[in-house]
């Protein structure tokens, strides 16, 4: 539980965060800042570290005022871009929010104090938010991608994929190809995975298809 009388710094540049104009995942995001502990304390046996929350969707919802659905939505975009992380118990979750020494650490100020104090200026060295969609882009498709970063890809281009599948498949070989060659483009891979996924599902349901068209309907003529 986050602690009374205490506050959380907010960084302007969370205006750029691809997340700032989905309601609710914003919502849930910083009600995540707003109750993570300050400071390590337990918790049903479990020790909660500063910046984790042991809490619940039902208990997220009934707070917001959101659907269980909404708030099971929100986490998982949250997940998907490396925002926060989260362990299941038995009665709750246990919820990281990865970077919170960076939003709610120390700040360095410089304020000047010539300037009249309704006008000081206030200069924060904290790192920005960051724009995930600007960083993926940044990144070169030959180096070797974050687990986010592919679950991210996916659900942006509608990928068939689980993602930590072909994460662990290609970090377990050092991200070669079959021939043992390094893997120049690893978004190009992927939809060929998704691709491949595809064919085979609609190979599986034909075969189903056919299988099920072969069976006597209840109540036709073939029970006679």
């Amino acid at each position: 539980m986050a602690e009374k009388s205490t506050f959380i710094k907010l960084d302007r540049n969370i205006q750029e965060w691809r997340w700032f104009k989905d309601g609710n995942t914003f919502r849930v995001f910083i009600y995540l800042l707003l109750n993570a502990n300050v400071k390590k304390n337990g918790f049903k046996g479990i020790d909660i570290n500063r910046g984790q929350l042991a809490t619940s969707r039902k208990s997220i919802s009934e707070k917001l005022g959101l659907t269980e659905m909404q708030v099971r939505t929100a986490i998982k975009h949250l997940k998907l871009t490396g925002e926060i992380t989260s362990k299941i118990y038995r009665d709750f979750s246990l919820y990281t929010v990865v970077n919170y020494e960076l939003y709610q650490g120390n700040v360095t100020t410089n304020i000047t104090s010539k300037q009249p104090a309704d006008n000081q200026l206030i200069t924060s060295k904290q790192p920005r938010y960051k724009n995930v969609k600007n960083e993926k882009n940044e990144r070169s498709s030959s180096t070797p991608p974050q687990l986010f970063e592919i679950s991210s890809f996916c659900f942006e281009n509608g990928l068939n994929v689980n993602a930590e599948k072909f994460y662990d498949y290609y970090s377990g070989n050092g991200w070669k190809t079959s021939q043992g060659k390094p893997i120049t483009d690893w978004k190009a891979l992927l939809k060929k995975w998704s691709e491949t996924e595809r064919e085979q599902q609609a190979v599986v349901k034909k075969r189903n298809n056919n299988t099920l068209s072969g069976l006597p309907l209840l109540g036709s003529d073939d029970d006679d």
